[in-house]
C-alpha cells in the first residue's frame, strides 16, 4: 500500500522493492538529472557599441550548443550602467 501522497515504490506484499542498495532517487540515471559543464567556454569582447552584436548574437545561437560564453563590454567610464 504505502503511504498517502507518498512516491515509494512498494509491492503486493507492502514491501518496498529491493534495489541493489540503492534509493529510488539514485537511480534515476545521472545523465537525466545533472546539469552538464560546458565542453568549451568561448569569451568575445566588445567596445562601447557592441550591445547591439551581442544582442544579436545571442538572439541566434541555438540554445543547445554545449559551450559557455563569457560577453565583455567596455563602456565609456562616464556611461551611465543599465
Amino acid at each position: 500500500m504505502g503511504v498517502k501522497g507518498s512516491k515509494t515504490p512498494v509491492n503486493k506484499s507492502g514491501k518496498k522493492p529491493k534495489t541493489a542498495g540503492k534509493s529510488a532517487g539514485e537511480n534515476v540515471s545521472a545523465a537525466s538529472t545533472a546539469i552538464r559543464a560546458p565542453s568549451a567556454i568561448v569569451g568575445i569582447g566588445a567596445s562601447a557599441g557592441g550591445l547591439e552584436a551581442f544582442t544579436q548574437f545571442l538572439e541566434h545561437l541555438p540554445s543547445d550548443t554545449g559551450l559557455g560564453f563569457v560577453l565583455v563590454q567596455h563602456l565609456d567610464p562616464s556611461h551611465q550602467s543599465m
